[in-house]
């Protein structure tokens, strides 16, 4: 694993989560456009990996099929109001004060007017986050070729066992519902659940407690 990536780690991992995201159902209600989903997407993860807050953990499996990107405890939970094009406000975006902007805009090309509709359901995922401190597992994908071979679970426990060390929960949002089992298996329950504005898809809130 690679605690500290460098540019080319963090390239490998955006390819990898693209990857694994590419038929993830919430992803498919914000990029509806199949012709341009996995650009977007490719451009979705290089951005976010890019704007990961101080204390970050971006880690890459040995063999590069599987990666994890864990925003720290002191992370805030509550994002700040974030202008758009029009003058109004959007709050809940994801990203760090000075970076908002620059998100908007970046979303705001892929998704055209459906922005305000995007950014407010996860706007609603922000809101949902544990007001106390929480390692929040943002992502954790692998590659198609390696799924089902216990690479997510190689990558995921040792983050659990240091949860516990330092007593703190682990908190996640699956945004497909056939990876909700993976996470029951590692200890997280369901504590809410969101679905998209056209009912397509589902996001379910899940925190594991420190044992």
């Amino acid at each position: 694993m690679t605690p500290s990536p460098t540019t080319d780690d963090v390239t490998a991992m955006a390819d990898i989560l693209t990857e694994a995201f590419a038929d993830d159902p919430v992803m498919q209600w914000v990029f509806a456009d199949p012709i341009t989903r996995v650009d977007h997407l490719q451009t979705w993860w290089r951005f976010m990996l890019g704007a990961r807050p101080e204390g970050s953990l971006m880690l890459l499996a040995p063999d590069n099929m599987t990666a994890a990107y864990w925003q720290p405890p002191k992370f805030r939970t509550e994002a700040p109001e974030t202008p758009k094009s029009d003058g109004q406000s959007v709050e809940g975006v994801d990203a760090q004060p000075e970076q908002d902007n620059a998100f908007v805009t970046l979303v705001g090309q892929m998704v055209g007017d459906r922005l305000g509709e995007v950014l407010a359901y996860f706007g609603q995922v922000v809101e949902a986050h544990p007001e106390e401190p929480h390692w929040y597992l943002s992502a954790i994908g692998t590659r198609l070729e390696a799924q089902g071979q216990g690479g997510g679970h190689k990558l995921l426990q040792p983050m659990l066992d240091r949860c516990d060390t330092e007593g703190l929960p682990a908190y996640l949002e699956s945004s497909n519902p056939r990876n909700v089992p993976f996470y029951f298996r590692h200890g997280f329950v369901s504590v809410g659940e969101l679905l998209t504005p056209d009912d397509s898809a589902l996001m379910t809130f899940m925190r594991r407690d420190p044992r």
